[in-house]
């Protein structure tokens, strides 16, 4: 069994078009050069990480350092939340960013030269922080878990289009506008029956966002007010609006100032479920996942998250 110290670093070396295994080395160095003990395992392909974790977990260790974007981010959290032997809360998460994206450390504020963010680990401050869930309404499909932003609509049409395009090796903030722009001509907004913690209204959707944090979209401000630890989403729910205005206001996305147009809510809630009239495109962290109807359900205090 491990040392309980030594932190099990999970790398995903394609991360950020393969400069996460630069950013590594330069990790790497400052843990050897402070005496952190770790012990390093590589992915080579989609769900690995949920696999490493997993396996490092049933031997012992309880410290987990991901190096890697937001998609290696959630395959752990899988791993995590997934198994029932040990308490979520028990087990420590640090995530160093060497990823595309890295919205979720944005929030957390996590340091991203490496002599800071070691600097961060020998502080060893935690704080336990929410998970959200996504379930299908009209299938038996295993949960889903997620602890940044999930939503439905025209965010997870762009999170689908970005997607497909990082299939392809392109990736970046530039990738997710295109991708973003794209979209604008092929989206419609879709009539829905929203429910939020039991409250019912019907109106057409543009995006509805369930955020523990703040950031999505490669640096986009999406959920302006989200608390990572509060035990509540804070949701954006967007009614059916110009594409003309979404084009203007794209700078307010990074700035969150786009909370105070017309057609945008700002609220809480511990659980949203939408029923879409049709289908309708679902996410969680940035990844796609199929179609609504869904439901997002607020899993309060389940992940120990290293912070400054």
């Amino acid at each position: 069994m491990e040392h309980p110290e030594t932190w099990s670093v999970i790398l995903n070396p394609t991360a950020n078009g393969r400069k996460s295994t630069r950013r590594w080395k330069q990790l790497e160095a400052q843990l050897k050069a402070n005496q952190i003990p770790f012990q390093l395992f590589q992915t080579t392909q989609s769900g690995d990480g949920t696999k490493i974790a997993l396996q490092g977990l049933s031997n012992g260790s309880r410290s987990i350092l991901i190096v890697g974007g937001d998609g290696s981010v959630n395959e752990v959290v899988h791993a995590i939340l997934d198994q029932s032997e040990i308490p979520s809360r028990l087990i420590k998460l640090a995530i160093y960013q060497a990823g595309t994206g890295n919205d979720f450390v944005r929030t957390l504020k996590i340091p991203r030269e490496p002599k800071a963010f070691v600097k961060m680990m020998l502080q060893s401050k935690f704080q336990i922080q929410d998970a959200g869930s996504p379930q299908y309404l009209n299938t038996q499909k295993p949960l889903q878990y997620f602890i940044n932003v999930a939503g439905i609509g025209f965010d997870a049409f762009v999170a689908y289009t970005a997607n497909e395009a990082k299939k392809k090796g392109k990736s970046g903030v530039l990738t997710y506008l295109i991708a973003l722009i794209s979209s604008l001509s092929k989206y419609e907004a879709v009539e829905c029956v929203v429910e939020i913690d039991n409250e019912k209204s019907t109106f057409p959707v543009f995006a509805i966002l369930a955020g523990i944090g703040k950031y999505a979209g490669n640096g986009m401000k999406l959920v302006p007010d989200a608390i990572p630890n509060d035990g509540l989403f804070h949701l954006t729910a967007v009614r059916k609006i110009g594409k003309a205005k979404v084009i203007r206001n794209i700078a307010k996305l990074f700035t969150g100032a786009f909370s105070h147009l017309e057609k945008v809510k700002i609220t809480t809630a511990k659980v949203v479920r939408v029923y879409p009239s049709k289908k309708l495109y679902v996410e969680a962290d940035g990844e796609s996942f199929g179609y609504g109807p869904v439901e997002f359900r607020i899993l309060p205090g389940r992940i120990q998250m290293l912070i400054p």
